[in-house]
Formats: structure tokens, C-alpha cells, sequence
């Protein structure tokens, strides 16, 4: 069991600019990119779990990809709809807790989790992983 605390993620996103937190990065994530290149994957329906202020969503629509971003803050989503979900409707933004989604099985070719799997407690992995087998 992780021994770390976090932080309650709407509080977060509400009280800090998104660009000075240490996860942010305007950029595609450098492992995302080198998975697209190595597996020729160029188009499909993506989810990106823990999306935060939606980065990469945005760089993802700009590759042609149909975009999902989802986030257990709902201060997350609105900052990420002020960011790029209003300039570009393509891009869905949704709060939704993937522990407990509101997705429908096999809605994505996809998932990406650069945010949520490392913060999660062992038993709350095991539902995580059934829950993402289902997609």
C-alpha cells in the first residue's frame, strides 16, 4: 500500500495555475510519442486517463486521433475546457472516476494513464486493471 498522501485533486487544480505544476507539459509525453511512432498507430478513439489540464488530448487531435480526457477533478476539466476543450469541440472532456467510469466497454482503441496507476493504493490497482481490461 502506497504510504503517500495526495492531494484532493479539485482543491489542487482550483488554488494552482496548471502550467507550474510538476506534471505539466505543453508537448506530447515523450513515451506516448516513441509508442505511436514504434507501433505505426496513427488513428482510433483515445483515452487519456487523468488528464489533468488536457495536453495531451490537444496534441492527440492535432495528430487526428478522436480524443477522450477524463478526470476525477471536476476544477480539472474546467480549467482543461478553458485551455482547449472550448477552441476545439472535437476534444471530450469528461469528470469521471475510472475506478467506478461511466464508459462503455470497448468505446476506445486506446488508453493512455500517465496520471492515475502510480497514485492508486494496491487494492484499488486490481480494480483499475479489471476496469481497464474491459476497454
Amino acid at each position: 500500500m502506497l504510504n503517500k498522501s495526495f492531494p484532493d485533486w479539485d482543491d489542487l487544480y482550483k488554488s494552482q495555475d496548471v502550467e507550474l505544476m510538476p506534471w505539466y507539459n505543453q508537448k506530447m509525453d515523450l513515451d506516448l510519442e516513441v509508442a505511436l511512432k514504434g507501433f505505426g498507430v496513427t488513428h482510433g478513439q483515445f483515452l487519456d486517463l487523468g488528464t489533468g489540464p488536457a495536453t495531451q488530448p490537444s496534441e492527440l487531435d492535432r495528430r487526428g486521433f478522436h480524443v477522450t480526457g477524463s478526470d476525477i477533478s471536476e476544477n480539472s476539466i474546467k480549467k482543461a475546457h478553458e485551455s482547449f476543450g472550448n477552441n476545439n469541440p472535437k476534444i471530450r472532456l469528461i469528470k469521471d472516476d475510472i475506478l467506478n467510469t461511466l464508459f462503455k466497454r470497448y468505446e476506445f482503441d486506446f488508453i493512455f494513464d500517465r496520471g492515475c496507476f502510480h497514485i492508486l493504493s494496491v487494492e484499488k490497482r486490481k480494480t483499475y486493471v479489471k476496469t481497464i481490461g474491459k476497454y
